[in-house]
């Protein structure tokens, strides 16, 4: 599975999104039925949109939606390029990395939202997107994501 999300989000597999935002659809609608009527993601920077050619977060929300017959809407922009999450090197330095980068959108307020991410490992930049949400007038914010990275010690960093 690790592989697989891996080759998903950094070389060029977005063929798999259908599957993988199918497992994720299942998934959010055992866990938060009637929670939320609005579906948004975690957005890339303009600079990994380049390098990858596409935006792994907005191709699982929008696969898990074509289930529920709906459409994900950004309601989140990362105007920003900050240093890969994944070079930080714990879970203060991953805090400060997402600090202030996304940006809401009109459309926020009165919302109850899932916001969509592929790999949680130490729930910042969740947070910070649901700070940012929030902080627009989100009525409130659920999460989901693809995989939990965990530590050594069987728990989620988050934890």
């Amino acid at each position: 599975a690790r592989e697989g999300i891996l080759q998903y989000k950094f070389r060029g597999h977005a063929g798999a999104a259908d599957a993988l935002g199918e497992l994720l659809a299942r998934c959010a609608a055992l866990e938060f039925s009637g929670e939320f009527d609005t579906v948004t993601w975690v957005p890339a920077g303009p600079k990994r949109m380049k390098k990858r050619g596409y935006d792994q977060t907005r191709l699982l929300a929008g696969a898990a939606c074509r289930l529920w017959d709906t459409e994900a809407v950004q309601l989140l922009q990362k105007p920003v390029d900050n240093p890969p999450q994944s070079e930080q090197k714990d879970a203060a330095a991953r805090r400060a990395n997402v600090l202030g980068v996304y940006e809401a959108l009109p459309g926020v307020e009165g919302k109850r939202i899932l916001l969509v991410d592929d790999i949680l490992t130490s729930g910042a930049t969740l947070l910070e997107c649901a700070r940012t949400l929030e902080d627009a007038g989100a009525a409130s914010v659920c999460c989901v994501t693809l995989a939990v990275r965990r530590n050594g010690n069987g728990k989620n960093r988050a934890e």
